[in-house]
């Protein structure tokens, strides 16, 4: 699948005081993301929205692909609406779903409908037992326009008989997880910024340290495409500017990286205060 999301985060490394400082003490510059609390087609099944919604949450969360704002609950809605107020001190929509992503500076929101769960009694069995089918389609879309930029319909069904019809579509949930965290991975690629140039040789950087550790997913080896971004033209207009590979990861926050290319080309980028990304590629 086509990769949509691969746009530069809001956040990403400041101006650096020398090539060894370290810049504005490592920001988070992963892409903030919305996550809304999700629709339902048949009323029947509005007891199982919230379980549903939670899964989803807890999928994206896990992905460390972002900074995830939760809007699934009336109170994280209301939370996210204050928080927006005080950063812009105005008022926000409470009834539009996108309005606390947008005051949050979110890139993206996933919202999604649940279709019609079905519950299939077995009575061949004994004991009885039941299996589930659970339909549903993710939404992503882009905030500030409100524009739906993707979707992608799950079906997902029970492997085997459950004593229970919860049980049945908890098994369903299951199934549809992986599903989930496929679409998110390969639709939006880690990215990271550089927190300090961490060795330099004549007028070269050789290890960058970046601001994503193990609380990141990231791990030894791990391949980033650089790049400069230019906005003098009203949008972001991204340069590659060199390849950096993880050597180490040193803790939950950082890790080491070498300069596989560009090394010259990233340090004129960051003594030139320039945005900077770093983009997973493999």
């Amino acid at each position: 699948m086509k990769r949509l999301f691969t746009l530069v985060s809001f956040l990403v490394a400041l101006c650096l005081l020398s090539p060894s400082v370290l810049c504005a003490q490592g920001e988070d510059s992963r892409m903030k993301v919305g996550v809304t609390g999700f629709t339902n087609s048949d009323e029947n099944d509005t007891k199982y929205v919230s379980s549903i919604t939670e899964r989803v949450l807890s999928v994206v969360q896990r992905t460390n692909r972002f900074l995830v704002i939760d809007l699934t609950s009336p109170e994280a809605r209301q939370e996210a609406l204050d928080q927006a107020a005080q950063n812009w001190n105005k008022d926000w929509d409470s009834d539009d779903i996108i309005d606390p992503a947008k005051g949050l500076n979110a890139v993206y929101t996933i919202t999604g409908e649940i279709g019609d769960i079905k519950f299939i009694k077995l009575t061949s069995s004994n004991p009885n037992g039941y299996k589930s089918t659970l339909p549903i389609t993710i939404k992503i879309i882009e905030t500030e326009s409100g524009s739906v930029v993707n979707s992608k319909y799950f079906e997902s069904a029970t492997p085997e008989r459950q004593l229970t019809p919860q049980d049945a579509l908890s098994k369903a949930l299951n199934v549809f997880e992986p599903l989930l965290t496929d679409y998110v991975l390969n639709n939006f690629p880690l990215e990271l910024s550089i927190a300090r140039i961490e060795t330099e040789k004549k007028g070269k950087a050789t290890e960058v340290i970046i601001y994503g550790g193990s609380s990141f997913g990231i791990e030894k080896g791990a391949v980033f495409e650089v790049a400069s971004i230019d906005r003098s033209l009203g949008g972001a207009l991204p340069k590659q500017i060199g390849v950096i590979k993880v050597s180490e990861v040193l803790n939950d926050k950082f890790s080491k990286a070498s300069v596989k290319k560009g090394g010259e080309e990233i340090s004129r980028a960051i003594s030139n205060s320039q945005e900077i990304t770093c983009t997973l590629v493999k």
